[in-house]
């Protein structure tokens, strides 16, 4: 018999994970820098023609961050996403998810975020992670 739960669709970083935030903290050390999330503002910073950083040589060292193996393994949990994800897992009422796309870049992205998933336990709350390219093919009728 199908689920009568509603389905939640969650996207990992900037949600739950705070991926900008880490590969800020790594350029803030690496260069004595003091890069906020409030400074980004576009999708894609680490990319060539962004805005986001006042000399070429930090856009060039997060991009060599993105590529890291390991990056996605050791990402800090957004202040209170644990908790908002374990309340609505106490109502009982939704079979929630986590949809992530693989950044090709990186060759241990998906293997490192696994690892995440397992070793942080995020999984006994959210027990599915799916990774896709095209996100918009997961059904995302209740998806935030």
């Amino acid at each position: 018999m199908a689920s009568k739960k509603k389905t939640l669709l969650f996207d990992l970083d900037g949600i739950v994970t705070d991926l900008t935030g880490e590969i800020l903290r790594r350029i803030n050390a690496i260069y004595g820098t003091e890069y906020k999330n409030s400074d980004i503002n576009v999708w894609e910073f680490h990319k060539k023609g962004s805005p986001v950083f006042h000399k070429e040589e930090h856009r060039l060292m997060a991009e060599e961050i993105f590529i890291r193996p390991e990056l996605t393994r050791n990402l800090p949990f957004i202040d209170g996403s644990v908790d908002a994800l374990k309340r609505l897992q106490s109502t009982q009422k939704y079979e929630m998810a986590f949809v992530s796309a693989p950044y090709d870049s990186n060759p241990t992205w998906v293997y490192d975020r696994t690892l995440w998933f397992k070793e942080t336990k995020i999984n006994k709350i959210v027990p599915h992670l799916i990774f896709t390219h095209s996100k918009s093919m997961v059904d995302r009728r209740y998806s935030y």
